[in-house]
């Protein structure tokens, strides 16, 4: 009788996250934000740092770059067809029968300069057989979950909330429902140092948010120093059966919010994000840049976002080369929430850090993992060195390499 019960619970949850992923599926729902300047503009700068960064050998850059967006076809298999349906996503967001015709002269502008600075043509047609990324445009792939491991995540959700409220923090919620949980500073006297400047941090994509992080950063990167702790949440990629997504404006409006409520309007801030948590610094950063005075990017996705292997990586990976590939695919990547996320509310060029950007009176760190699954980490570290020798990023960025995959770092929170 209980076996039976517990079925037909199953049964009634798997209809509900059908009847859920057929609603999320909806492209209609999420009309895209604004870019942050003209499309065939933006383009045009990923392109042109493709080019600084490997000349003489800038031409094979930009063929492994559209190989990369066709998810790994080969350069000679492209035919014009589906890089238009590619820029007609990553231009406008739309299906590229849906483009009116200055869009499509738009498009029409990269053939163009694709021929007169690379020598590249591309055939005409469209090959069946190429696939390319479309994020937004996809269809939101899940694997059912027991109803059980969601109960789980619940039960671990509470153990958070006790755990977070034994050491000192506060369960907080802002004006536009944007939930955070506070410790304010030890120390009585206003900041005087970096070290002392308030806490923020953003986690990435994991089971009850910042849960796994709290050695990390308790026993980490907060336990030198007296200062204030915000630990900022997102709902919608923690597992916990969240449809509430917060954008870039509503981030950014709780973050001054709640910095103004607990330590007044002129402090400076030691921004945080690790993984997926490196899009919101990315919008702190473009909106709040004078309330920031340390950037810390922990195997950040944001760098080099343009590139392909972080969608690749996370999104249309199907071959597994280790365990942890299989974990981040089963456990994360392909879970009824986080990928509705990913489909419908991440927008590329809102999100990529463009660090040249960054204002040189804010210190930037920028920490990565040697063997990341995700991040593209040899590129980063490439693409920062390379920009420094050619003047792009001042001293004020500095970069880190750890041993380990995705997230070890987090394990090790004596570093």
């Amino acid at each position: 009788m209980v076996l039976a019960s517990y079925c037909v619970v199953e049964l009634i949850f798997l209809l509900i996250t059908l009847i859920l992923r057929a609603h999320m599926n909806e492209i209609s729902h999420n009309p895209p934000p604004s870019y942050p300047r003209k499309q065939k503009v933006f383009i045009k700068r990923i392109l042109s740092r493709l080019e600084k960064l490997y000349a003489p050998n800038d031409r094979q850059a930009v063929c492994d770059f559209l190989s990369g967006w066709c998810l790994g076809a080969k350069f000679e298999e492209i035919r014009k067809g589906n890089i238009v349906r590619f820029l007609s996503w990553a231009m406008y967001a739309k299906k590229d029968e849906h483009l009116m015709p200055s869009e499509r002269e738009e498009i029409e502008d990269f053939f163009v300069y694709l021929k007169g600075t690379h020598g590249l043509e591309l055939p005409e047609g469209y090959n069946e057989s190429v696939r390319c990324a479309t994020l937004s445009l996809d269809p939101v792939y899940f694997l059912p979950r027991p109803v059980l491991v969601y109960v789980l995540f619940k039960c671990m959700e509470v153990l958070k909330f006790a755990v977070l409220t034994l050491v000192g923090f506060s369960h907080m919620t802002t004006s536009n429902g944007m939930t955070y949980y506070y410790r304010p500073s030890s120390s009585p006297h206003p900041p005087r140092h970096q070290s002392q400047q308030p806490f923020v941090f953003f986690h990435g994509i994991a089971p009850c948010g910042c849960l796994f992080y709290i050695p990390m950063v308790l026993l980490g990167l907060v336990r030198s120093a007296p200062r204030a702790v915000f630990l900022f949440e997102n709902q919608a990629v923690s597992m916990t059966m969240s449809m509430k997504v917060h954008g870039e404006f509503d981030v950014v409006h709780a973050v001054k919010e709640a910095l103004d409520m607990h330590c007044g309007r002129r402090v400076k801030i030691c921004l945080v994000g690790h993984s997926l948590g490196s899009c919101p610094v990315t919008w702190l950063t473009r909106n709040l840049s004078e309330k920031i005075g340390v950037i810390l990017l922990l195997d950040p996705v944001t760098l080099f976002l343009s590139h392909p292997a972080v969608a690749v990586n996370f999104v249309y990976k199907r071959t597994f080369a280790n365990i942890f590939e299989w974990i981040i695919y089963l456990g994360a990547s392909s879970e009824l929430f986080i990928s509705h996320y990913l489909k419908r509310h991440f927008w590329w060029y809102r999100n990529e850090l463009w660090l040249e950007e960054v204002p040189k009176s804010i210190k930037v760190i920028v920490a990565l993992s040697r063997e990341d699954e995700i991040v593209d980490s040899p590129l980063c570290e490439f693409g920062l060195k390379k920009q420094k020798e050619l003047g792009d990023i001042g001293d004020n960025v500095s970069l880190m390499m750890f041993e380990g995959g995705h997230a070890m770092m987090i394990a090790m929170p004596a570093t």
